[in-house]
């Protein structure tokens, strides 16, 4: 097998293609296996970056950069397709020549300032610059003295509720219909249900028990997640729709195979005219529903496959009615 090895400080690194045809570096570390992706699937860019990487990992800590230590916990983040790749951007602006123990408050509240962008956008990008320096202590290339002494970040801002209006939901189904049938599928298995974009993305008809009128959103022999997959009763309003699908099928799965459904569904709200749509959004209206038309807040926990305290902090205060005996019990009015 191709293979390229260096040693330094006393240990061997060998960094050698995996599976997937990426070159990844592997070495021990007090005992434990660790790997790091080079992020190239050629033998002479992964020596390349094998030899720079190298560089930053038996640096001593009094020369590492922000730049240097961003490098390493993010290798990728050049990569316009990165998820980090805008906010490093920013941050290795401002931050990137000064090492983290030259970093002071005041110069983070300049960036701030400077950045001028959302607050969660600023909290997502410090947070991201922060980790970066503590994967650096875990990795023992930096010391934990030698990183600033900062506020910490603020909370982030709760989000903002959004639920769908029942003229909206009929202008989304609408639009999708003629304009982007995978959509239309898709909006009304999420607004029926209340399952989850990737749940409902990856359902098949083999998940779909038309005896018992029931759908199992979590495959059969699959592991649940901490995002828990439940198991539905097909609504009246959702059989005649899924009897159509499966007679129209053309794969395997319910809405039909394909990518994300989030571009598809932006597209659509765009052209219906309804603002800050978004899968969440879907499964939050179909709880908003049941709990607005007097569903138990027990029953909507295991419809969304959430906890009872989950639903009760989000859902309790769209079922007033629970408690009008209660309030009326107080001046002795109960029925």
């Amino acid at each position: 097998m191709q293979q390229i090895t260096r040693y330094a400080n006393g240990k061997r690194y060998t960094c050698k293609p995996a599976t997937n045809g990426v070159w990844y570096i592997y070495w021990s570390e007090n005992r434990r296996s660790k790997r790091q992706s080079t992020g190239q699937k050629d033998e002479a860019s992964a020596d390349a970056f094998l030899d720079e990487w190298l560089k930053l990992e038996t640096a001593p800590a009094s020369v590492l950069t922000c730049r240097d230590i961003w490098t390493m916990k993010y290798p990728d983040s050049d990569d316009k397709a990165s998820p980090v790749h805008y906010p490093g951007k920013a941050l290795i602006a401002f931050f990137g020549d000064k090492r983290p123990c030259d970093v002071t408050q005041a110069m983070e509240n300049e960036y701030v300032r400077k950045r001028g962008v959302a607050a969660s956008t600023i909290r997502l990008e410090l947070s991201l610059l922060r980790s970066s320096w503590n994967n650096a202590v875990r990795r023992r290339v930096l010391s934990a003295d030698d990183l600033p002494a900062l506020d910490p970040l603020p909370k982030p801002s709760p989000p903002r509720e959004r639920w769908l209006r029942d003229d909206e939901v009929e202008k989304l189904i609408e639009t999708a219909e003629d304009y982007i049938p995978r959509i239309w599928a898709f909006l009304h298995v999420a607004l029926e249900t209340g399952a989850r974009r990737t749940a409902i993305s990856e359902l098949k008809w083999s998940q779909v028990d038309w005896e018992t009128g029931v759908i199992h959103f979590l495959p059969e022999g699959a592991q649940q997640s901490r995002k828990r997959r439940a198991s539905v009763p097909i609504s009246k309003r959702l059989r005649p729709i899924l009897e159509q699908l499966y007679e129209d099928r053309r794969d395997d799965f319910v809405i039909g195979a394909g990518g994300p459904v989030n571009d598809g569904l932006k597209r659509v709200a765009m052209k219906a005219g309804v603002k800050r749509v978004s899968p969440h959004v879907l499964r939050h209206t179909a709880a908003t529903r049941m709990a607005r038309r007097g569903v138990p807040l027990w029953l909507i926990a295991k419809v969304l496959g959430n906890t009872i305290e989950q639903v009760e902090s989000v859902y309790a205060k769209h079922t007033p009615d629970m408690l009008v005996d209660a309030v009326n019990a107080i001046s002795g009015e109960a029925a």
